[in-house]
């Protein structure tokens, strides 16, 4: 969890504080929270790469720069920009 920076804050809310190269690129991960499936991936503008620029659900983005889980049986696509904004 740490290396890829998921971070599961009170048990319904996802935050991100990665640790990964900038050769990457690139990243997915499949997250199940009890019901709903989460896709998201990860973009790597720039450095530093632990930076979260931008967090967008299903097309909205986040301004918290977080995921508000929920348990509703749907799958969900994230899209997390990091790097400067």
């Amino acid at each position: 969890e740490h290396l890829l920076g998921l971070r599961l804050e009170g048990g319904l809310r996802l935050s991100f504080a990665p640790c990964v190269p900038l050769a990457w690129g690139t990243y997915k991960i499949n997250y199940r929270f009890r019901s709903a499936s989460y896709k998201i991936t990860f973009t790597i503008k720039s450095t530093p790469t632990h930076n979260v620029a931008k967090v967008v659900v299903d097309g909205i983005d986040q301004p918290e720069k977080i995921v508000h889980l929920q348990d509703d049986g749907r799958e969900h696509v994230v899209a997390v920009t990091l790097g400067l904004d």
